[in-house]
């Protein structure tokens, strides 16, 4: 089939111990990261961004984070741009008493 030995091992030693379905897909995604940030890092970096308008590489330097984390949490929580900050306004509506009441041409 084309594999190696050190494969067919693997692979037989997977079917042995888990049986016909030790032999399915599985994902090469890690099941765990060991640098992963810890929550109390990700409060504080919401709290400079919310209360202090900071950008990722000020906040990134105040807690000697990598920048790319700091720019990577903040656009995961929604944060990414100032923008974002700032409530939303609410559009301009126009009540009217009657239909067509706004209808404008313009005739040279």
């Amino acid at each position: 089939f084309g594999i190696s030995e050190r494969t067919a091992r693997k692979w037989l030693a997977r079917y042995g111990a888990e049986g016909p379905s030790g032999l399915d897909n599985r994902s090469s995604r890690p099941r765990t990261v060991a640098t992963r940030t810890a929550e109390y890092w990700i409060g504080v970096i919401e709290h400079l961004r919310r209360e202090y308008r900071l950008t990722a590489d000020e906040i990134a330097g105040k807690l000697q984070l990598a920048r790319s984390t700091v720019a990577a949490w903040l656009t995961q929580r929604g944060l990414g741009r100032l923008a974002a900050l700032e409530p939303k306004q609410q559009p301009v509506r126009y009540q009217r008493q009657h239909p067509g009441e706004l209808i404008h041409l313009d005739i040279k």
